[in-house]
């Protein structure tokens, strides 16, 4: 008896760490499949399309009529599916039907990933109680307060050291310009 309950515990456990997320990816895939069947039907009102513009730069690319496109994007937490498009000119026209059971879907898996992180599924809304191992930590204790630099002075001419092609200068800087050497034989 003992096995069993412990069996239907870490059972219920394992569900929490990682169980919902599998069974609202299901969902989302059986909404998806669902939704692209009926797109693929016809079965949507034309009234509900929405039209994306996407400026293209697209050379040698003929202008298309438009064709069935499948895809999905999410703006502002609404799903939209890809009914159509068409490329005319510079420009890349989506229609697409947004996705209000996609939409629900996402925000109740949110929802309960909010309430099981929070370990506290039987009463949503609730804050998870302040552990007192818990430490409020603040950025200051992490970031490194830098030290100002500190320069050494720069002697006032460097020591130049000789060589077959420079020779020894008294001074750093030449006060005139004077005129390049004709060959490699004036430096020697």
């Amino acid at each position: 008896m003992n096995k069993v309950v412990a069996i239907f515990l870490l059972t219920i456990q394992l569900f929490n760490l990682t169980g919902y997320s599998i069974f609202f990816e299901y969902l989302a895939d059986a909404n998806d499949r669902q939704t692209v069947q009926q797109l693929d039907n016809g079965n949507y009102d034309r009234e509900d399309l929405i039209e994306i513009k996407i400026p293209v730069q697209l050379p040698y690319y003929n202008e298309s009529d438009f064709e069935r496109y499948d895809g999905e994007i999410e703006v502002g937490g609404i799903h939209y599916n890809f009914v159509m498009r068409r490329i005319f000119a510079d420009t890349l026209y989506l229609f697409c039907l947004p996705n209000y059971a996609k939409t629900d879907l996402y925000k109740a898996r949110d929802d309960y990933a909010a309430n099981a992180v929070s370990n506290d599924l039987s009463t949503p809304g609730k804050k998870a109680a302040e552990s007192p191992a818990k430490k409020n930590l603040s950025l200051h204790e992490y970031c490194r307060q830098l030290q100002p630099a500190q320069f050494a002075p720069v002697p006032a001419c460097a020591a130049v050291h000789e060589n077959i092609f420079a020779s020894p200068l008294t001074y750093c800087y030449i006060a005139s310009p004077s005129k390049p050497p004709e060959s490699a034989a004036d430096f020697l």
